[in-house]
Formats: structure tokens, C-alpha cells, sequence
């Protein structure tokens, strides 16, 4: 007896099967809309955290309501806590940092900005979480601890370098966990 395409659906679908791959095919829809979502929160934190060049900030989210939302959007993404808490450290003590230095040089907030190792160092750290939202949970393990281990290193270097971004980065460590 000859298989044709109809029976051939109808037996697929009579096992079960096209209900398996119709499920695979929806939560993958709905994971990258997930990991979207946190890539669009990433963009909202570091929008957020250079609002103080902006006199109309008040009316602009805070940065830690921005952060508040990248870490939801993680969670639904299954983005390890691990690779979200050193960009969200970072971007606090970024902001910290600029804040204190225009407070300290009484300077227009235009003149102002980060260290050089310390903006790359925010930058990677936002790389590593982007890199994670797109990453499966079976091929991030291999790149993840490797990736934030590098990114503690380089921390480590700039708080060598300067005692008062030490402190602010400490104190970003104890604010956020």
C-alpha cells in the first residue's frame, strides 16, 4: 500500500508529532521576542545613564528604573544573573563616577566623562550581556565564566589606577547585588 502525503500528515499528526514541532516553533518565536526585549532594556539603561547630559532629565526614567526593567526582561529571557550584575555594577558606578566628577571639577556635564578603561569596561560588560541573551543555554556555559572573569580583571586594573573609582565601584558592588 503507497504512502501518499495526506496519509503521511495524518499518521504524523495521529502520533503526536505535529503538535511537538507546532510548541518548538512558538516558544521559539517567543524566545527571541524575549531576548529582543532585552536588548531594547540594555539600550534604555545606557540611555538612561546619560541623561544628566539632558536638562529635561526629570521626566526621563532613572537609571534604576531602567535597570530594574533590563533585569525583568533577563529573567524572561533566561539570561543568567551572572552576566547581567556586572553591567548593571558598572553602569551604577559609571554614572557615579560622572556625577562625583562634576561635582568635583565643577565643570559643565558636557566636559565630563569616563575614564577610557573604565567606559570599555562597561561596554564589555553590556557586550557580555547581549551576547548572553542571544547565546542558547548550551553553548553559553563554554564562553560565559571565561568572558566575566576577563571583565574582573580589567576592573581590577582601573581600580589600581585610581582609589576614588575604586571606592565608587565598591560602592556600585554593595548597591546592586
Amino acid at each position: 500500500m503507497p504512502l501518499d502525503a495526506s496519509t503521511i500528515i495524518s499518521l504524523i499528526a495521529a502520533l503526536g508529532i505535529g503538535s511537538l514541532i507546532g510548541q518548538w516553533y512558538t516558544a521559539s518565536k517567543d524566545r527571541r521576542t524575549a531576548r529582543a526585549a532585552v536588548l531594547k532594556e540594555l539600550a534604555a539603561v545606557e540611555e538612561a545613564r546619560w541623561r544628566y547630559l539632558d536638562a529635561s532629565a526629570a521626566d526621563s526614567p532613572r537609571l534604576s528604573d531602567a535597570i530594574r526593567q533590563l533585569e525583568i526582561a533577563a529573567l524572561v529571557a533566561r539570561v543568567p544573573r551572572a552576566a547581567v550584575l556586572p553591567y548593571v555594577q558598572l553602569a551604577t558606578a559609571g554614572l557615579w563616577i560622572v556625577q562625583d566628577e562634576i561635582e568635583l571639577r565643577d565643570s559643565p556635564p558636557e566636559e565630563v566623562g569616563l575614564a577610557i578603561d573604565v567606559a570599555y569596561a562597561v561596554l564589555d560588560a553590556a557586550e557580555i550581556v547581549s551576547k548572553a541573551a542571544w547565546s542558547s543555554p548550551a553553548t553559553r556555559w563554554v564562553w560565559l565564566r571565561w568572558r566575566i572573569r576577563r571583565l574582573g580583571r580589567a576592573v581590577a586594573t582601573i581600580e589600581n589606577d585610581d582609589a576614588r573609582i575604586k571606592r565608587k565601584i565598591e560602592d556600585a558592588r554593595k548597591f546592586v547585588r
